[in-house]
C-alpha cells in the first residue's frame, strides 16, 4: 500500500493528512507524548538522512507485517523536518 496524503509530500502535508492516510504520524508516540515531551519514545523503527529529504520507517506489527516508509523533504512541514533533525542523530 502506498499512500499519499494531500499535499503530495510538499509543506503543505500535516500531521493529520499523514494520520488521515496512514493511521500513523511520527509526532506523537504510542502514550500520546508528543515530540517536543521530554519523555517522548520515538516509535519509528530508524530514521536516515537522504540527499534532499529524510527517511523514517515503521514496521507495523501484525499478521500482514506491513511496513511504512515516509519520505519528509527538506521544505516539509518545519515540525516534521524538526522531529527529523533531532531523531536522525
Amino acid at each position: 500500500m502506498r499512500a499519499c496524503p494531500a499535499g503530495n509530500g510538499t509543506a503543505d502535508t500535516t500531521e493529520a493528512d499523514l494520520i488521515e492516510a496512514i493511521g500513523w504520524a511520527p509526532l506523537i508516540d504510542p502514550d500520546g507524548r508528543r515530540h517536543d515531551d521530554p519523555c517522548f519514545v520515538q516509535s519509528f523503527d530508524y530514521i536516515y538522512r537522504a540527499s534532499r529529504s529524510y527517511h523514517i520507517a515503521v514496521q507495523l506489527v501484525g499478521n500482514a507485517g506491513h511496513a511504512f516508509e515516509l519520505i519528509i523533504a527538506d521544505d516539509a512541514d518545519p515540525v516534521l523536518v524538526a522531529i527529523c533533525r533531532e531523531q536522525a542523530g
